[in-house]
């Protein structure tokens, strides 16, 4: 499992916040830092993320993604604002339907952007 942990600059000496993060991912799996320049997008473009394409927002912020070298979403990441987010992993009883679509990293992205 992942996990996720933040503390705010109340809790820390010199008052700024401090995320963290672990990830059970394979011990030889490559992991990329990868830096996402701001962007401006045509209204009518559209975004191929891990499995689907979809259509872009007109604007994307700049972001700094860690993430597995064989994705395109990312395990964390900050943007340009501010704004940080880590994935985690979920359990679940019900069956994966094996439908391809957006996965919980791709969203993380997407977010960020």
């Amino acid at each position: 499992m992942c996990d996720n942990v933040v503390a705010t600059g109340e809790a820390t000496l010199d008052g700024v916040t401090v995320f963290g993060k672990n990830s059970n991912r394979e011990p030889n799996e490559a992991h990329h830092l990868f830096y996402v320049p701001a962007a401006m997008h045509a209204p009518s473009s559209s975004i191929k993320c891990l499995y689907v394409e979809i259509p872009q927002v007109e604007h994307t912020n700049a972001v700094l993604l860690a993430k597995p070298f064989w994705i395109w979403g990312a395990e964390m990441g900050a943007d340009e604002h501010g704004m940080v987010i880590g994935n985690e992993g979920a359990s679940s009883k019900m069956p994966d339907g094996k439908e391809n679509g957006l996965i919980g990293k791709d969203f993380l992205r997407l977010g960020l952007e």
